[in-house]
């Protein structure tokens, strides 16, 4: 497992999707998830999605053409896919076979962020034009909870035993102030206890697997109490499975920052030209970077795939 005594262990173990390779991926990333061991990796990039096999480098599912979101399953076996803008259908995938197994149907209107729970007990999504987000009962796909919220949906998440939920809705912009108000929502499930922080910023919202901190535009809080503790930078964070060690990037280096006092502890080697997207899984000993390629003028041109990471057990 990446601890703070394991990161200088961390070594580079293969790339997939390279630019160069028979399976090269075609811009930046957009969305990289891994299966909670680590061998199944989902990428999402400008109208590619690929499931691949983190061990061969096969891919072991694949599809052309526009996919508004996908979520894999923590046990590697299927993906949620909603395909377009404006499909009100919740495509459940089984990854070997590409066969349909289940459909979720709702209002006919935009979803977004989906978003699966990492011990695969529940999905969570977005209407995006309604404002409301939805959990789902995996077990049997029925309608946990419906809430509607005041504003934009910005971002959902899980803690790591899905006994709390946050959503970050991003208030009107001040002119005054040229910036967002977010407004953090956490509940603690089942109780449905509240907790809300405010913060301003744009940035990714994301809970710690103990579901004791969150990080909000680059600063962590406490849940319980609301009160920020460290000032880690923006940008997409992530944090080992014992919430010790958050993750996030700036341009081409990902970070590892000491969750006890903010101070980086750790940098990868330079992912250039910048990072697209990345992923650690459930296990925390594998790491996925991809270090994107652009899109000059609409035009996409190929990445430099997808660098995983492993610390050996």
């Amino acid at each position: 497992m990446i601890t703070s005594e394991t990161l200088s262990q961390l070594k580079h173990v293969q790339t997939l999707g390279a630019h160069d390779s028979p399976n090269a991926l075609v811009g930046a990333l957009s969305k990289i998830e891994l299966s909670a061991d680590g061998l199944i990796m989902m990428t999402l990039a400008y109208k590619e999605l690929r499931v691949w096999d983190v061990r061969s480098g096969a891919i072991l599912f694949s599809r052309d053409g526009y996919v508004n979101d996908v979520a894999l399953h923590p046990d590697g076996e299927w993906i949620a896919v909603v395909e377009n803008n404006y499909d009100n259908l919740i495509h459940i995938v089984d990854i070997k076979t590409g066969e349909v197994i289940y459909k979720l149907i709702d209002d006919p209107v935009r979803l977004s962020h989906l978003t699966i729970s990492p011990d695969g007990t529940q999905l969570a999504y977005v209407l995006h034009d309604e404002r409301q987000v939805i959990r789902v009962n995996i077990a049997d796909w029925q309608i946990i909870k419906k809430r509607k919220l005041r504003y934009h949906i910005a971002s959902v998440s899980f803690n790591d035993d899905c006994t709390r939920f946050a959503v970050s809705c991003l208030q009107e912009r001040n002119p005054r102030q040229g910036t967002h108000v977010r407004e953090t929502h956490i509940w603690e499930l089942p109780s449905g206890k509240q907790h809300t922080i405010q913060d301003k910023g744009h940035g990714n919202t994301t809970l710690a697997p103990n579901g004791q901190v969150i990080v909000i535009n680059g600063h962590l809080y406490q849940v319980e109490s609301g009160q920020p503790q460290h000032e880690i930078g923006y940008g997409v964070t992530r944090f080992t499975a014992d919430s010790q060690i958050a993750l996030n990037y700036e341009y081409d280096q990902l970070r590892f920052h000491d969750m006890n006092t903010g101070d980086p502890i750790h940098t990868l080697p330079a992912h250039k030209p910048y990072i697209g997207a990345f992923a650690i899984n459930r296990d925390s000993n594998v790491l996925a970077v991809n270090s994107g390629g652009s899109m000059p003028g609409g035009r996409p041109i190929p990445s430099n795939g997808v660098t995983l990471w492993q610390v050996d057990e």
